[in-house]
């Protein structure tokens, strides 16, 4: 997907990843299956990945000058043969196959209507209510800079998309994207 924004300040992007996230699981919720956005912005069912999303933009000034969206969504797998860990698919969530195009449009749909809540306070605040792990429980992670294994409940994302944790321990933690890992 290519967006190309008029006067969006690109210390805002982070809005864009909430609103191609929140679009894909919008498409999910559309054809039965309920979807969390696990941060930054992949897309869980459960545990298992069913959407990976890598987003790019190109700044110019302050802004950013073009969004480009990759959206890898499994639809119709019946079985996955790559080393990936949690993989599903809509086909494995849902007990039946999807028409591609039907899941295309919609997809194409709700990214325009999302794309077009960028400006808007709801967005965030909706990102937050569908976040994977965002139950106020403590679940594990992994600092992958030490490496280290705590357990922490994610208590906030900011609007530039910095997680911040509270561990079992009381100690607060802030990490940006590739900081820390969740562990299953």
């Amino acid at each position: 997907m290519l967006w190309k924004p008029e006067g969006f300040a690109a210390r805002r992007q982070f809005a864009v990843s909430e609103a191609v996230s929140l679009a894909v699981a919008d498409t999910l919720e559309e054809f039965g299956i309920e979807a969390k956005v696990k941060w930054p912005n992949d897309i869980y069912v459960g545990d298992r990945k069913i959407c990976g999303i890598l987003i790019e933009h190109s700044v110019a000034g302050r802004n950013i000058e073009s969004t480009v969206a990759g959206i890898g969504l499994n639809v119709n797998q019946r079985e996955f043969l790559s080393d990936a860990p949690n993989p599903v698919s809509m086909l494995q969530s849902s007990g039946r196959e999807h028409d591609l195009e039907a899941v295309l449009a919609s997809l194409c749909r709700r990214l325009e209507e999302r794309l077009q809540e960028v400006d808007g306070e709801g967005l965030h605040s909706e990102y937050m209510t569908r976040l994977w792990r965002g139950d106020a429980q403590f679940h594990p992670f992994r600092d992958t800079a030490t490496g280290a294994a705590f357990r922490a409940m994610i208590t906030a994302v900011d609007p530039d998309g910095m997680l911040h944790l509270l561990t079992d321990r009381f100690e607060e933690r802030t990490y940006a994207f590739k900081e820390v890992s969740f562990t299953l």
